[in-house]
Formats: structure tokens, sequence, C-alpha cells
């Protein structure tokens, strides 16, 4: 900031008409002869500043919102999508609730040979061709017929009394929307079953290396799936 003294009557040397400087916290004074006095910092600067560009820190905590990283630490939700159909995703640990409830059916997909090798408890072996798993025109009751004994196909049609519809596989880890598992639950939701439809994650080798007190006593080493067992049924 500049300011031109006007020239004192007294004053003959003519460095007086030179522009005098403000120096920060000095103030102008009327009386050119008297050396300007520094202002103390606690009066308020001649200068008018606008406000600082901060942004206020007493906003309220609900407005804040959690970052991408914080919410993907968030425990995933137990339930796979499969196209329209909302499943139940069941570790090997989380065996023990459905065996000790007698309204879950707990259905076996496998080759009917490897359910007679080793199996869960109170396990239905459903040894049918995939082609009919996944056909959608192929009804639960004629899937019925398919089983081998009276005792299998009056257990398997008692489906509408129970709650809970658990199925199985080999190995499997994620059920994509043409699976044997995901046609075969299809089927379920479709004939009007209302109970929740699961599955068990990574299957029966799973449920072998994690949790083997859901298979029978002295049940043999199941042998792993080969490429004829998923393409001869």
């Amino acid at each position: 900031m500049t300011l031109l003294l006007k020239q004192s009557p007294s004053a003959s040397d003519p460095a007086d008409l030179l522009p005098a400087r403000l120096l920060p916290g000095e103030i102008p004074h009327p009386n050119p002869d008297q050396p300007p006095t520094a202002q103390p910092h606690a009066h308020q600067s001649p200068l008018s500043l606008p406000p600082p560009l901060i942004p206020s820190l007493s906003f309220p905590l609900k407005h804040v919102s959690l970052p991408n990283t914080a919410r993907a630490s968030a425990p995933p939700q137990p339930h796979t999508v499969v196209g329209t159909l909302a499943l139940t995703s069941v570790p090997p640990s989380a065996l023990a609730s459905y065996l000790s409830d007698p309204s879950t059916l707990i259905l076996d997909i496998r080759p009917h040979a490897a359910h007679a090798s080793a199996r869960i408890c109170h396990a239905l072996s459903l040894s049918v061709p995939s082609t009919l798993l996944k056909r959608p025109l192929f009804s639960l009751s004629k899937l019925t017929q398919v089983l081998p004994s009276a005792a299998a196909r009056a257990r398997f049609a008692a489906w509408p009394s129970t709650t809970r519809i658990l199925v199985y596989d080999a190995d499997s880890a994620i059920i994509p929307d043409n699976s044997n598992i995901a046609g075969l639950l299809r089927k379920f939701r479709a004939e009007g079953f209302s109970g929740e439809l699961g599955w068990v994650c990574g299957g029966f080798q799973a449920v072998w290396k994690e949790a083997r007190d859901s298979r029978p006593q002295n049940s043999p080493v199941p042998r792993k799936t080969t490429w004829k067992d998923r393409f001869s049924r």
C-alpha cells in the first residue's frame, strides 16, 4: 500500500516528496514529521482480508462417508444369488445346525457309488443325469420316479413338509447359473417351496477336510471326482 504525503511548509529537502511505504503492522499518521508507530499485534489490522478458506471441522459425524476400503472390510453375506434365485452358502463348519434339524432335507447329487462310499449324515442320494437336473420341464415328481428304492422315493416326495433343503456335490466352490445344484434348487422354488434353499461350499471334499463329524463313522476316504464322473451322468 502506497500513500503520497503532502509537502510540509517547513520541508526543504526534495526527498520529502518521495512516497512513503507502510510496513506490516503500521498505520498512517497525519503528521509527516512524526515517524510511524508500529501497531501492536493485539489491535485489529487496518487491512480487511477475506476469511481463510478452511473448511469447518465441526460437522456431525453422521454425515461422514466411509471410504471404499473400510466398506470392503465388512464380512460377506452368507448368500449366493444365481440369476433370480437366492441360495444360502453353507460352509462345512455350519453343518451341525442343519444335521440337528429334522425338517431339513439333505440331497447328495454325486454318483451313487460315491454316496455309498462316504456321505454327509442323513443325506439322500439323488444320482440322476445332469441333463435332467438342469431341464426346467423335468418336474420333481418325475425326479421321484427315478430314485431306485421306495424308501428314497418316499423321503424325496416329502419335500413340501420340510423347512430347509440343502444340496451338495463333490467339490463345487461356486454355483454358476447352469450348474446342477442351481438347476435342482430352481425346481423346488418353481414348484412353490418357500423355505430356505442352500448348498455346501466346497462340496463333500470340503466336508471331509473341515467337518468330519458331519459324516458317518468309519467312512472310507472319498476319491476325487474325475472327468468321467462329471460327464457320464
